[in-house]
């Protein structure tokens, strides 16, 4: 398991739950129901930060009604 201060440190350039959202075009309020469940790594640093490769994830496991 990381240390705190290197997870801290490589968190430091996520973006928040807003720019998640608007990066995706979808609702901030699913990346934050997400981040509640834990489906999507997130930390607090001032602003809560989403881990974009999390959220990568996140949606590839999602089935999205209308696509193949």
């Amino acid at each position: 398991m990381p240390d705190m201060k290197q997870k801290a440190r490589e968190a430091a350039s996520w973006p928040n739950m807003r720019e998640t959202a608007d990066d995706y075009g979808i609702e901030w309020r699913v990346i934050k129901n997400a981040v509640e469940r834990g489906e999507i790594e997130a930390i607090k640093i001032g602003h809560i930060r989403v881990n974009p490769e999390s959220v990568d994830a996140w949606l590839e496991s999602r089935y999205w009604p209308g696509e193949g």
